[in-house]
């Protein structure tokens, strides 16, 4: 098999109909059996009649139509006068919803509905509200590593991405043409813009193939493997017939999940499942397409197998990886593969794994993945609440922190659910920025990738929406350091202004997330550091050179320094996070890859030892001994300057920019474009950055030698660093 690292792009085809038909959603091409999928439309909105169906900006809910907080809820849940899907419960899907307990509601706590460091009880991430921005795109893809999927899954089965170049068009009467890779407007048989399962509904080959399709009612991608295999690389790419996917474990094109484990089943369900009712389905990204890559029998896998599916992924364009494995192993090509798709626009989305602990996970710890781990509600049995306050921002039993922590996720079942969840918002995002580049609004990112944000860009954004964690600061009436709860013998995890191990930069935000990127604007400079290594033993004298990558893709300059702190995070209040600058750069133009600049190890050790410490061995979330007192944190911190022109909000006389091709190969070293204005949260107004100016943050944990003792855990992270935490008002209902 060709090396995918070095081997350019091939003709993997897009599986969305480019031609710009003008007829109204069809009806589905097959009437399902009680098991098969709902009548729900898809895409989700169903275009107005008359719209053209392939143009995905449409997808999305009118202003105002998603709204759960301050709505009139009727007795299903689900407002009065929206646009809501039905089924959509705005006090029971807590996932994606804006909404926050009432009284006369089970769950609802004054001191909770009055609390801004309880983010006033806004139990989900507001996804409900993103859906006004978009529901996704089609041509957004989520590819979903895991145990592979049980293909009948009614809610999955038309949302499988298919690769037309290993196919032939649909046919519905024999003679049929059995040519791979036709053009693209023989494959919609049910014209409604997407090419999928469904649209194979009469074809009399899959009928005489799979017997059962008849049968269940609906036909689904094992289906289409099994027709059309041939043993023949139609494409051209290394991997004979993979029609629906590619199964990196047992290395065969059904990437099926033969023992029915269900965890990669549950993780699409979770990121891009068809949105149904009468499935009780309402994934994140509804319009988001899944290609399914089997990397084990279990969420357990073999980091190669992982690797070998990231890179597989990253030249079958897809925009996010989504990953919440725990491998047995670590090797270099898993962070090469990790690498190649973040220098390609894709962003990895890692579990930071669920045994409520500081243990470092892999992929998750990996360079250059965005982790995210789980927030979930309030203690309780049979829906009597167990703890006091009746909180949605408790750390979850089983999910982990530390130093690579970016943002946290409301969900009921782990990080492997957080990883789902995060997952599905960053399609919407990339969907977003998408139809901004349709409308000429953003550029495509300047990787040469084709995407429309570079994946470093995508973190940044993930870092600004973020609604900051912080049971420290006093914000009345909540008092300073309030982690006190009733559930014995336990107390909060201390969270802090800003970046802390726990919850990240805080708790993921839909609705400000896709809000961010209407212009160029809006995009947020690029900082990363790739070494030290991450729990790579220091000294206490000497110095280190800090080697990364920092550039501003849409601004004319930019600037950037090198700070430091001490500790693994902020102490809690009264003190505060006191960074130091050590380098700061002069104006550049041009983007930096290899040696930012260095720190003094002596001085780093001086800061440790002067500085009240983050924890007391009676908080400390890992142990009484304090492993983590000697860790340190640097940042690179990138503001930017002079915008350059781009096309305003309003439109532009010239068409939109053609998304350039997908070579394979390294990041073009010349950018261009624009600083970010303040932004503000599309639910508040509140000012999210004093600076006006778009500053890309990076930032890592590392341990000196110790003063006492080796530090078992040593260093950790990457974060970047947060702007003010909002004003937001209690919301209403």
């Amino acid at each position: 098999m060709p090396s995918r690292l070095a081997r350019s792009h091939r003709s993997y085809r897009r599986v969305v109909v480019l031609a710009a038909l003008t007829v109204a959603l069809a009806a589905p091409a097959t009437a399902a059996s009680a098991a098969g999928p709902a009548a729900d439309p898809v895409p989700y909105p169903a275009p107005a009649a008359g719209q053209p169906v392939t143009d995905y900006s449409t997808l999305h809910l009118d202003a105002g139509k998603g709204a759960c907080a301050g709505a009139v809820l009727g007795a299903d849940g689900r407002p009065v006068d929206s646009q809501l899907p039905v089924g959509f419960d705005c006090q029971g899907t807590t996932k994606l919803t804006d909404d926050a307990a009432a009284p006369g509601d089970s769950d609802y706590d004054p001191t909770v509905a009055a609390s801004p460091h309880e983010l006033f009880g806004r139990k989900g991430a507001g996804t409900n509200r993103a859906w006004e921005t978009t529901t996704g795109r089609p041509d957004t893809v989520i590819s979903v590593l895991d145990s592979g999927i049980i293909w009948e899954t009614p809610e999955l089965a038309d949302k499988v991405e298919l690769n037309t170049g290993e196919l032939p068009a649909p046919c519905s009467a024999r003679p049929c043409d059995d040519t791979r890779g036709v053009a693209a407007s023989r494959y919609d048989t049910d014209h409604d813009g997407i090419i999928s399962a469904r649209d194979y509904a009469h074809d009399v080959r899959v009928a005489a193939a799979v017997p059962a399709s008849v049968a269940r009612g609906y036909v689904t991608g094992e289906d289409l493997i099994r027709t059309f295999s041939d043993g023949i690389d139609h494409d051209g790419n290394g991997y004979p017939n993979d029609i629906a996917g590619w199964d990196f474990y047992q290395h065969d094109n059904d990437p099926a999940d033969d023992v029915t484990y269900g965890h990669g089943t549950g993780e699409a369900k979770d990121s891009s499942a068809q949105v149904s009712a009468a499935l009780e389905s309402f994934s994140e990204c509804p319009n988001c397409r899944v290609l399914p890559l089997r990397v084990g029998d279990s969420f357990i896998a073999d980091i190669d197998h992982f690797a070998a599916a990231v890179v597989y992924a990253t030249d079958n364009h897809v925009s996010v990886v989504q990953e919440a494995l725990g491998t047995l192993n670590h090797t270099g090509f898993a962070q090469r593969a990790v690498d190649y798709a973040h220098s390609h626009g894709v962003l990895v989305v890692a579990s930071e794994a669920d045994e409520e602990a500081g243990h470092h996970n892999y992929p998750a710890a990996l360079n250059n993945t965005m982790v995210v781990n789980s927030v979930t509600h309030f203690a309780d049995q049979g829906g009597v609440a167990l703890q006091l306050p009746k909180t949605y921002l408790a750390l979850n039993g089983c999910t982990n922190f530390g130093g690579y922590t970016w943002v946290t996720v409301e969900s009921n079942s782990c990080s492997s659910d957080a990883t789902g969840q995060a997952s599905g918002i960053a399609g919407l995002l990339y969907s977003a920025a998408a139809n901004a580049v349709q409308h000429g609004t953003l550029h495509p990112a300047s990787d040469g990738s084709g995407r429309p944000l570079s994946a470093e860009e995508a973190k940044q954004l993930f870092r600004l929406a973020a609604d900051d964690v912080d049971f420290s600061t006093p914000k009345p009436p909540a008092p300073a350091d309030d982690f006190a709860t009733t559930l014995p013998d336990s107390a909060r995890y201390v969270t802090t202004a800003g970046w802390d191990q726990i919850t990240g930069w805080g708790k993921l935000n839909a609705q400000t997330l896709v809000g961010l990127v209407g212009s160029d604007a809006s995009i947020p400079a690029e900082a990363d550091i790739s070494a030290p290594s991450w729990w790579a033993p220091l000294g206490t004298s000497g110095s280190v050179p800090i080697v990364g990558q920092v550039a501003a893709p849409r601004a004319a300059s930019y600037s950037y320094s090198i700070q430091v702190a001490p500790g693994v995070q902020a102490a809690p209040f009264p003190a505060s996070d006191t960074w130091t600058t050590v380098s700061t750069s002069g104006t550049r133009t041009t983007p930096l890859d290899g040696t930012l600049g260095s720190i003094d190890l002596a001085q780093v050790h001086s800061l440790i030892t002067a500085a009240v410490p983050a924890y007391t061995p009676v908080n400390d979330p890992t142990s009484t001994s304090l492993p983590e007192q000697d860790a340190f944190r640097v940042r690179v911190v990138t503001p930017t300057r002079a915008p350059v022109p781009t096309a305003s909000s309003s439109g532009s006389t010239s068409a939109p920019p053609t998304p350039p091709a997908r070579p394979a190969g390294p990041r073009p070293t010349t950018r261009t474009s624009p600083r970010q204005p303040t932004p503000t949260s599309p639910a508040t107004g509140a000012t999210r950055s004093s600076s006006g100016t778009a500053t890309g943050w990076c930032m890592r944990c590392r341990a000196t030698a110790p003063r006492r003792r080796a530090s078992p855990y040593g260093p950790r992270p990457w974060t970047t660093c947060p702007p003010p935490a909002p004003t937001v008002s209690p919301p209403v209902r």
